[in-house]
């Protein structure tokens, strides 16, 4: 049985504040290979699931970057911590995330937990070529109106919305504000959480009727 397992580092900063480059930047200075894995899709973590198993059971020295794992369910969150706890002595798991409260306490437990805070303003060649090249981390969620039931929340979805704006939109002034919060700092999705006020909403809309 295992007894030592790898580092693992929960990095959380807001979007371009530079998570990606601190990533690199350790991995360079280790030495190691970085590999980079894209969790924000709960399907690509079940299709590549035996070769990430694979990936951090290496005995090369090994940085695994596991980027979006705060965009997942639950259930996703417990694969990753699987993944946190076969990892090999020679790996480093990285986790990139933009909120804290969306992760699982069982993975926080298991990481070393690193905060980046806003980037001061860019100069004029930091401008000039993040116009021209572009960076992953450059996204910008498309912004949404409100959504009023559950048809409104999965076509938010499907744009691409934050899903931590999009809650908070949803339960602003709601009676149950405060226990949504509190099970998201929990774990829970954002997504989840707001099918389920509106679930709420409508039963309510209904009985009033």
């Amino acid at each position: 049985m295992q007894t030592t397992r790898g580092k693992s580092f929960l990095i959380v900063g807001p979007p371009g504040c530079g998570k990606s480059r601190w990533i690199r930047q350790a991995a360079a200075a280790a030495g190691h290979t970085l590999f980079r894995w894209n969790c924000r899709d709960d399907r690509a973590l079940r299709q590549g699931r035996e070769l990430l198993h694979g990936i951090v059971r290496t005995r090369e020295p090994t940085w695994v970057w596991l980027e979006g794992a705060d965009d997942i369910t639950l259930d996703a969150q417990a694969f990753l911590r699987r993944i946190l706890e076969t990892a090999s002595a020679q790996v480093t798991c990285a986790l990139e995330v933009r909120r804290l409260e969306c992760m699982a306490e069982p993975i926080q437990s298991r990481c070393i937990l690193k905060r980046l805070a806003h980037v001061v303003e860019p100069s004029w060649r930091q401008r000039h070529n993040k116009t021209q090249w572009g960076q992953p981390d450059d996204y910008k969620a498309p912004l949404v109106e409100t959504p009023t039931d559950l048809d409104e929340l999965r076509e938010a979805r499907l744009q691409g919305a934050d899903p931590y704006k999009v809650m908070t939109q949803i339960i602003k002034g709601h009676p149950l504000e405060r226990e949504v919060l509190k099970r998201s700092t929990m774990g829970m999705s954002p997504w989840i959480l707001s099918a389920w006020i509106l679930s709420q909403s409508q039963m309510q809309a209904t009985s009033d009727g």
